[in-house]
């Protein structure tokens, strides 16, 4: 839904504030915060209410409250003193007061037959994660990758077909890494060993158990570590693009590659007119029209601050558990493009091999993504759905 107020949109669905057409950055509690306040303003809303909605496991005391607040009101240019849009009514709560419009936006006929509910837990060192659950049957839980936005990845022009074609058949169960799209952008600390934990915590939450598991990119070994930590819980692993070794640890050519890009994400991160930002982009889709590499390039304005980026580009790099692999027991589809510029092929090569009896399947492109209009996306989705006993 779209709220429109005194030149401000917000956009629950893409997850955004904006302010004549420009960007409005807000962490996503804040985000909730004001987005709930807008969707009632017809009423007061009493803080015992908002903490429910906001917070729903967890405590929060009246400072962090007040200071959730102010941010809220710093985003729309309004204060404590002035109260022109948030007014707090003592003794009673917190109203939103500014003339609202609402419409739903348009959305693309394929993600409007699909009902996505987002949720948030708590991982083991207190950060909200995001979650999301579509479609229906049995359930598939997919590890996070780079950088995504449950808000914004259904009409994603890179990955949406994706999404829309494994919820068309399951209840398809994906979170948004710490520090980026709707979790937690301040987490203290941004580690592999973190990211496991976080989907053990979306798992937990869920209760579930006996599904597959699927991780693209650091994806990969997000799920593997998961696995191996945890065999009775999943029943079959797909990796597509994946690594078991972070770009620190492979060969020189790719160490240096992966400096530069680490230097580089600080300053040209998410900007559309730096060169950084197209090139890190056409490395996950190279020859793609524009349009889609500018939906990766505003995905990481909207989903992640440089700084979080970079911590989390650190962290990836980090990974090295392509020893314990040989531990796994569950039965792994390997897939990964032959000519791909973000992971070699050679790192999905050597992935394979020492998962013992794992299914590699190789790609012929040179998307990391593989794309709805390619043909290989054929080639994806009956290995996907033969290696799932669906097809």
């Amino acid at each position: 839904m779209d709220y429109r107020f005194a030149g401000f949109e917000l956009d629950t669905d893409a997850f955004e504030l904006r302010h004549d057409g420009h960007p409005v950055h807000v962490e996503p509690q804040v985000f909730e915060l004001l987005a709930y306040l807008v969707e009632n303003a017809h009423r007061v809303v009493p803080k015992e209410e908002l903490v429910a909605r906001i917070w729903p496991e967890g405590f929060i005391s009246d400072t962090a409250l007040t200071t959730r607040l102010a941010s809220a009101r710093r985003a729309i240019g309004d204060s404590g003193s002035a109260q022109r849009f948030i007014r707090t009514v003592h003794g009673r709560g917190i109203r939103f007061v500014g003339d609202v419009e609402s419409r739903a936006p348009a959305r693309s006929p394929e993600a409007a037959q699909l009902e996505q509910v987002v949720r948030f837990c708590h991982s083991a060192d207190g950060t909200h994660i995001a979650f999301a659950t579509l479609g229906s049957g049995q359930p598939l839980v997919k590890a996070p990758n780079w950088i995504t936005h449950l808000g914004l990845d259904l009409e994603s022009p890179v990955w949406g077909h994706w999404i829309r074609e494994i919820a068309s058949r399951r209840q398809l169960i994906r979170h948004d890494t710490r520090g980026s799209g709707m979790s937690d952008w301040n987490p203290v600390e941004l580690t592999f060993e973190r990211m496991v934990e976080d989907l053990e915590a979306v798992v937990d939450t869920l209760g579930l158990s006996g599904f597959p598991l699927i991780g693209l990119s650091q994806g990969g070994p997000i799920a593997i570590e998961y696995a191996l930590r945890h065999p009775e819980k999943v029943s079959r692993l797909i990796l597509h693009g994946a690594y078991g070794r972070g770009w620190r640890h492979r060969s020189p050519a790719s160490r240096e590659h992966g400096d530069i890009e680490f230097a580089m994400i600080r300053s040209g991160w998410g900007d559309p007119l730096s060169g950084f930002s197209v090139n890190f982009a056409a490395d996950f889709v190279p020859g793609v029209q524009f349009e889609r590499l500018q939906w990766l390039i505003d995905l990481q304005r909207q989903s992640a601050t440089p700084e979080n980026a970079h911590r989390i580009f650190d962290a990836i790099g980090d990974i090295d558990i392509l020893g314990r692999c040989s531990e796994l027991r569950v039965p792994t589809l390997v897939l990964h493009a032959a000519e791909d510029r973000q992971v070699p092929y050679e790192e999905g090569v050597l992935l394979a091999a020492n998962i013992p009896n794992a299914t590699f399947v190789r790609l012929d492109s040179a998307n990391h993504i593989t794309l709805e209009d390619e043909p290989t996306w054929e080639v994806w989705r009956r290995a996907f759905w033969e290696f799932l006993g669906q097809e």
